[in-house]
Parts: structure tokens; C-alpha cells; sequence
């Protein structure tokens, strides 16, 4: 195979239920794949059958290319991209089984300048070597990484739309660990949350303060010690959730072609300043999303705008997710 054009890079670990699923809704949107794309996916030692299915892929595939190596989520991303070629590349998730917009945007890639980065992390090679590859993290890796763009000078393009369905959050967690392991990886998981979003006790409070402030003051001092090293922390003034918030742009989906029936966007009103909200809701508004829905849980609220036309399906995915999530 020739040099790829486009480089797709993935870190997947014991996830034998939805992995073929996820690379196949992957694959299907590329009539192209065999001749402009190479796949690169790091395994973190799957013992439930996901390196076997991953083994037969790359059989299949010759641009397909299959990594062994211990590694949390955000080093397995760093090894596959260290060892894809393409000149633009981005990530996925295996756990995710990716909808039609996932072409639009990837198709956009030649819109793509030099310090910019589309939905998926897609951007040039030389983008991404000029922000600096993946944490050692196993949470958050993906706001820090963004967040760390920003403050390098890279803008953030976004659009409101429905990207893929990912498994839910009870179901992931579970093909990881159980009983004690499961504690242990959830206090480690909160760890690397805090340091990749750059969370000091007062931004954890904030996000968090429904649950309790005596329990969060504990949760945090407990996971710093677990993780004592610095935050990656990349404003002064802002969280690196904040930071993100603040400077994505929000694109058409016209620009994109994306249809309507996918147009469906997330406000979380309880972590976000009241101007922002206003903001944000009128950016949406002028993109299409004109419905609104207020979703409410036991701890948390969500604000989705949405396309008349959006699918009905997709919208209440969207809320069960929330309420799985949150």
C-alpha cells in the first residue's frame, strides 16, 4: 500500500461486544478506506476475545495495523499515532458505533489549515506533532489534549450534531473490573479525570457540588494522593473543561452536508456560567437547533437544542445517555 493519505488511530481494551460493530461502522463510511486510509489500533492486552477479532481485521486488511502494548487510554492513542504516516489523522473509540456524520466531517479534511482541528481530532499531521502527542491518562486524555491546543494557538471547530452511540457508562466500566478492582480503578479513573481537566478543589467542587461538599473535599484529597502529580492545567483563569467551553466554534452543519435528522446539541446548565448559557443557546439557534428540551436527573440537568427534523430515536438516545452518564 502506498502512503495514506488519512491515518485512523484507536486504543481499544476488552470490549469483545461491541468492537466489531464499532471498526465496521468505521470502515463502511469509506468506499475509499483500501486506498487513502491506514488504521492503526493499539489492544492493552484484550483477554476476552477483541484481539482475536482485531488479529482477523488486519488479515483482511493490509492498511490495517494491530499494536500489543500495556497502556492507559491516553498512552495507547499516543503509541497508534506514533505509528500511523497519513498526512491528516484522527482518533475514534472503540466502544462507539459512528453515524454518517463521521464521513462528512473526515470527507472535510481538505478544509483543514495548518493550527486547526475538526470533531474527532481530525487536523493535519503537522498540527498535531506542533501540539504534542497524548498523556499518560486514562480519563479526560481528550479535554486535555484539546485544551492543551488551545493554549498553543489552535483553533477548535465543533459542530451540533449526533457523532456516533457509545456504550453506556455502567456497561464500560464493568468489562474492566468488579468488586475492589472496580473501587480501585473508579478513585484512579477520578484521579486522572482531575489532573487531565486541570481541576483544582475549587473547580471540583463547582462541577460536582450537588453530591456534597464534604464528600468531594475527601474524594479529591484521596485521589491526589493516588495521583500526586501535577495538573495539566492549561489557563489561568479557566479548567480545562472551562477553556474548551469557552473557545470552540460552532459550525454550520450545512457546511458539513450533515442532515438534519442528526442535528442535536448538549448544554449542561450547572457547570457553565448563565452568559455562556445565553450564548451558546443562541449560537445553536442560528445554527438550526430551534427545539429545546430540558432533561433533569437527580443530580444534574441538561439542555438539548435540537432540529425540528432530528430523529425521535436519536433524541431520546441522546437523553438515556445523559442519564446514564450523569
Amino acid at each position: 500500500m502506498k502512503k495514506p493519505v488519512i491515518s485512523i488511530y484507536a486504543t481499544v481494551f476488552n470490549n469483545v461486544k461491541m468492537v466489531k460493530r464499532s471498526i465496521d461502522s468505521v470502515i463502511n463510511q469509506f468506499p475509499d478506506f483500501r486506498t487513502k486510509f491506514e488504521f492503526v489500533i493499539t489492544d492493552n492486552y484484550s483477554n476476552d476475545g477483541t484481539f482475536e477479532i482485531l488479529r482477523e481485521y488486519s488479515k483482511k486488511y493490509t492498511n490495517i495495523k494491530i499494536i500489543r502494548q500495556k497502556c492507559s487510554r491516553g498512552k495507547g492513542r499516543a503509541i497508534a499515532f506514533n505509528n500511523t504516516l497519513g498526512k491528516y489523522v484522527f482518533y475514534v473509540d472503540l466502544d462507539t458505533v459512528y453515524l454518517p456524520t463521521l464521513r462528512n466531517i473526515v470527507y472535510s479534511y481538505k478544509k483543514l489549515k495548518y493550527k486547526e482541528m475538526f470533531p474527532f481530532g481530525l487536523m493535519s499531521r503537522a498540527t498535531m506533532e506542533y501540539i504534542g502527542n497524548w498523556r499518560d491518562l486514562n480519563y479526560s486524555e481528550d479535554i486535555e489534549i484539546a485544551a492543551r491546543a488551545i493554549s498553543k494557538g489552535v483553533k477548535i471547530y465543533s459542530v451540533p450534531c449526533v457523532l456516533g452511540q457509545n456504550q453506556v457508562a455502567s456497561n464500560r466500566e464493568k468489562r474492566y473490573a468488579t468488586g475492589l478492582k472496580y473501587n480501585v480503578r473508579w478513585l484512579k479513573n477520578i484521579s486522572s479525570m482531575i489532573v487531565g481537566g486541570g481541576l483544582k478543589l475549587s473547580d471540583f467542587i463547582r462541577r460536582y457540588k450537588r453530591r456534597g461538599k464534604v464528600k468531594l473535599i475527601l474524594l479529591y484529597l484521596i485521589c491526589r494522593l493516588i495521583s500526586p502529580s501535577k495538573l495539566y492545567r492549561h489557563s489561568k483563569n479557566y479548567d480545562n473543561h472551562q477553556l474548551l467551553d469557552h473557545s470552540t466554534v460552532y459550525l454550520h452543519p450545512r457546511a458539513f452536508q450533515i442532515s438534519e435528522k442528526y442535528c442535536i446539541g448538549r448544554i449542561f446548565p450547572h457547570v457553565k456560567e448563565p452568559e455562556f448559557i445565553i450564548e451558546l443557546v443562541n449560537d445553536f439557534y442560528n445554527l438550526g437547533l430551534t427545539s429545546v428540551k430540558l432533561v433533569r436527573n437527580r443530580r444534574n440537568s441538561l439542555l438539548i437544542m435540537y432540529n425540528p427534523k432530528a430523529d425521535s430515536k436519536l433524541l431520546k438516545y441522546e437523553i438515556d445517555l445523559f442519564r446514564d452518564w450523569y
